[in-house]
């Protein structure tokens, strides 16, 4: 009938429509994984202050090279060196109290209240094997987790020595036995005074700074202070010529320590990077000043005439033992402090020096 359309045609112009819609309509984007955001690496900004002066700041610079390598970027230094951001006598308590992330300083500056930071320090005639006794008695005889407490105590993590060289005796006159030492003037300080005073020595203290013209004036006859690459940057090749060996101290030890909240903030990784890189970078230290100090003893033989002189085996052993009395004097001022020098006896016993 016209006007009347039937079932089929109507089914028909509906699917033809849809076909039609079908094929004018975009393409389908076909669905896939996106992929993930990725997420900025932190970096950790450590401020360290050093004792070394501007001149020295190349040594630490290594050190800041060994962190950026080990942790991939993640553990950048920046060095400020003596006395640049604070004194050089609180470098440990502004490490504590968060305004510096790390230190380089020597334990004699906190001694007075934590005694055991003298035998970090190093005693009067105990190491004598550079870079091997201490590393042995730190590592292998456990003096390490004994600082490192005594260290937390007062908000530090007590990273690793800085082996810095020695502490000689050296002189404008010779001397061979304790005869000879007690004619002699002799600058020292410390735990060494004490020692040469022990065995009737006549000691007195002037500053580093002030050794060249008390020796070239003859207010001292002799010194301790450092290593021959020092005492020939200080010129005093020109006013001593006699350089003794052992030294009196064989390895003067600094020390590397963080702040215990900045160091329990790092993750368990970064952490094993910090100590592994503090020990590589002492080991470096050490090797790299005792080869400078080969270097300049060499020079000062040959071309300022110095001549090395080494103690008879008596004089070493009653040194030794002036010195085990002084040790026995630190060890005395606290029960950790006279665990770790009676540690030190043992050591030494074993190697025969006592």
């Amino acid at each position: 009938m016209r006007g009347i359309w039937s079932r089929g045609a109507v089914v028909g112009l509906v699917a033809m429509a849809m076909l039609v819609v079908a094929a004018c309509a975009p393409a389908a984007t076909p669905m896939t994984t996106p992929e993930p955001t990725p997420t900025a690496t932190k970096v950790y900004e450590i401020k360290i202050q050093t004792l070394a002066d501007p001149g020295n700041k190349w040594r630490l610079d290594k050190f800041k090279e060994i962190l950026h390598s080990l942790s991939d970027g993640q553990l950048e230094l920046t060095v400020y060196v003596s006395d640049e951001i604070v004194p050089n006598a609180e470098i440990h308590d502004a490490c504590a109290k968060g305004v510096l992330q790390m230190g380089h300083s020597s334990g004699l500056y906190i001694s007075n209240r934590m005694p055991i930071a003298s035998v970090e320090a190093g005693l009067p005639f105990s190491y004598e094997a550079v870079v091997v006794d201490p590393y042995i008695y730190f590592y292998h005889v456990g003096f390490l987790p004994m600082l490192r407490e005594a260290y937390s105590e007062i908000g530090l993590y007590y990273l690793t020595p800085i082996e810095s060289g020695p502490s000689a005796l050296f002189s404008k006159k010779k001397a061979t036995t304790l005869a000879d030492l007690r004619k002699l003037k002799i600058r020292a300080y410390g735990e060494i005074a004490k020692t040469f005073d022990k065995i009737g020595c006549t000691t007195t203290y002037v500053s580093g700074s002030e050794i060249y013209t008390a020796m070239g004036s003859g207010v001292i006859d002799a010194a301790t202070w450092a290593g021959p690459s020092i005492l020939m940057a200080m010129s005093l090749q020109e006013v001593a010529k006699y350089y003794y060996e052992p030294p009196v101290v064989g390895s003067l030890l600094d020390s590397l320590f963080v702040d215990l909240d900045f160091y329990n903030s790092l993750p368990p990784q970064l952490q094993s990077v910090l100590n592994l890189g503090a020990q590589a970078f002492n080991q470096w230290y050490a090797t790299q000043i005792y080869y400078e100090d080969i270097e300049a003893l060499s020079t000062m033989k040959e071309k300022y005439g110095w001549e090395v002189v080494t103690f008879d085996p008596q004089t070493i052993r009653d040194l030794t033992a002036a010195a085990a009395e002084v040790w026995d004097e630190v060890g005395a001022t606290d029960p950790r402090t006279a665990q770790a020098v009676e540690m030190l006896k043992e050591f030494l016993r074993v190697q025969g020096r006592l």
